[in-house]
């Protein structure tokens, strides 16, 4: 018998759920190699994000084409031509395979095969291709509008909360052990004390960093301390060829507090060549200093 060589491939969980799971396509294309009366040969790529397109990053696909080359294909079953790819460079590849190697392309349950030494049907090949892409961007503007309602909704953008908050109902929501915390590390800096005893009193009442490490990097303390305008009661998302959106959120620390940090910061912190570093506890004027880091 010929092999049908069947090419498996989702892109997302909603095709997972809309019925053209993995299971899905085996098994109809199982049905159209019965009925040729061919031998099935399946290659599974499972799934792949479509944002993955180059070929490098799909090797079940990169080895079909490889063997297509090698003239050890000469059916290839798929799908839809988007399951083989939607950009310019991967769909111009895989119609040069079929046409300059005779490989003839069946689609779902369709027993008739696309033919791409034959004209009409590298057009209609190419027309496939060309709405496969239209329906994968206007697919991906969706998502993006869909996902900036949400945000001016007030639900969390994605990605792992600030410190201090946790999600629930998927928004932002105060972490209240964590919260202490933040309150805290603002409250001593205020007061004086330097991010080293700061550090260094997290670590004696051991408290704990979100990756559950016990060692506070100066890092993550100034992100807490000026970084994150979370704490006072407000965030900004910024989406690509987007106004910045505003979403409120639950305060954390009172604007008093946050303007002292900012004042303090200020005090302590100078610039010099491009970098910032903290002066706020130096005793002594070394001749050096403006120079070491």
């Amino acid at each position: 018998k010929e092999k049908l060589h069947i090419y498996l491939r989702v892109s997302s969980k909603g095709q997972e759920d809309d019925g053209t799971s993995l299971e899905t396509q085996e098994e109809v294309a199982r049905g159209v190699a019965k009925q040729l009366n061919m031998t099935p040969v399946v290659h599974n790529e499972g799934g792949k994000s479509s944002k993955y397109e180059d070929i490098d990053n799909r090797p079940v696909l990169q080895d079909i084409l490889f063997r297509g080359s090698k003239g050890e294909i000469d059916h290839l079953w798929c799908w839809e031509i988007d399951r083989i790819a939607r950009g310019d460079m991967p769909q111009a590849l895989f119609r040069k395979t079929l046409r300059d190697y005779g490989i003839l392309l069946y689609q779902k349950a369709n027993t008739h095969p696309l033919d791409i030494s034959n004209p009409q049907d590298e057009f209609l090949l190419s027309v496939l291709g060309a709405a496969a892409k239209m329906d994968n961007a206007m697919r991906a503007a969706r998502s993006r509008q869909g996902k900036i309602h949400r945000t001016k909704q007030g639900y969390w953008h994605g990605g792992a909360p600030v410190y201090g908050y946790e999600i629930k109902e998927k928004k932002l929501s105060i972490e209240k052990n964590e919260a202490k915390v933040v309150k805290e590390i603002h409250e001593r800096y205020v007061k004086g004390e330097t991010l080293s005893e700061i550090r260094d009193r997290l670590f004696s009442k051991g408290i704990m960093t979100r990756r559950g490490k016990v060692s506070w990097s100066d890092r993550t303390l100034q992100l807490i301390l000026t970084s994150n305008t979370h704490y006072d009661g407000y965030y900004v998302v910024d989406y690509d060829n987007h106004k910045p959106i505003r979403v409120e959120c639950p305060r954390i620390l009172v604007p008093e507090l946050i303007e002292a940090t900012q004042a303090e910061y200020k005090k302590r912190s100078r610039v010099h060549g491009g970098r910032q570093r903290n002066t706020g506890r130096q005793k002594r004027v070394f001749l050096l200093r403006d120079y070491l880091y």
